[in-house]
């Protein structure tokens, strides 16, 4: 491997990363904005359920199910786009650890390629 293959990889995974970033955010607002709906559906629920405490809570868990199922999955999305940057920032790392070591390969050959 060349060290412009190299570079432009690491462009590359620049731009990929600026991207995930930006996935990051919206993942992470869209994950607070479900869980937020979520809780006030409970609440509205629970307050309109009659009977005992017991069954005012199932009822409301019934009733709101989907809204939690809607949360749940948002922070699924989320918790992978972190995991893509994670992985995405080791493979950063790992592009400039070959880097460094062409170039040291090239000025201990004496050869700038």
């Amino acid at each position: 491997m060349k060290a412009n293959d190299v570079a432009a990889n690491l462009a590359q995974l620049s731009r990929e990363l600026v991207e995930l970033l930006r996935d990051y955010e919206a993942y992470n607002q869209q994950a607070r904005r479900y869980m937020v709906t979520y809780k006030r559906d409970y609440a509205e629920a629970f307050l309109k359920a009659e009977g005992p405490l017991e069954v005012r809570k199932q009822q409301a868990t019934r009733d709101t199910i989907n809204a939690l199922l809607d949360s749940e999955l948002a922070e699924a999305q989320f918790d992978n786009v972190r995991a893509s940057l994670r992985v995405l920032g080791q493979r950063l790392d790992a592009g400039r650890t070959l880097a460094s070591t062409i170039r040291a390969e090239a000025i201990a050959s004496g050869s700038a390629e």
